[in-house]
This record gives C-alpha cells, structure tokens and sequence, in this order.
C-alpha cells in the first residue's frame, strides 16, 4: 500500500516537474552548481583525509575486532 502511494507521489510530482520551462530550470541548476560544487568538493576530499588520518592509527580496526569479538561471544 505504502508503494503505492509513494510512486503514485513520485508520477505526480515529475509531472509538475515536467511543466516547468526547460530553460528556467536548466539554468537554474546550473547556477545551483556553481555555487555548491566547490563546497560538496571540499566536504568529499575532507571526509577523505579524515578517513586516511583515522585508519592510520589503526583505531577502527581495533574497534570492529573487539565488537566482533563479544558479538561472537554471545551467541
């Protein structure tokens, strides 16, 4: 039933996309972009070197071995 809805949802919300001028929305996309895409670039790259800087200490893998380690345990 939920599906339903939700793509019934999804079919009405692309048509009332569809109607909106091409070239309004085009450049408007395009303008959303350039303003963001240097910010989403600089969050990937960060969440990068933080990943790097965070495994090289070891620490997550200590962390995931220990969890494993009670998880089998328990059961």
């Amino acid at each position: 039933m939920a599906g339903r809805l939700i793509r019934a949802r999804a079919i009405e919300r692309a048509r009332a996309l569809a109607t909106l001028p091409g070239a309004a929305l085009r450049t408007t996309k395009q303008r959303f972009r350039e303003r963001t895409q240097a910010g989403f670039d600089e969050a990937c790259s960060a969440g990068i070197r933080y990943q790097l800087e965070c495994y090289s200490t070891g620490e997550p893998t200590r962390v995931m071995q220990a969890f494993l380690a009670r998880r089998n345990t328990s059961r």
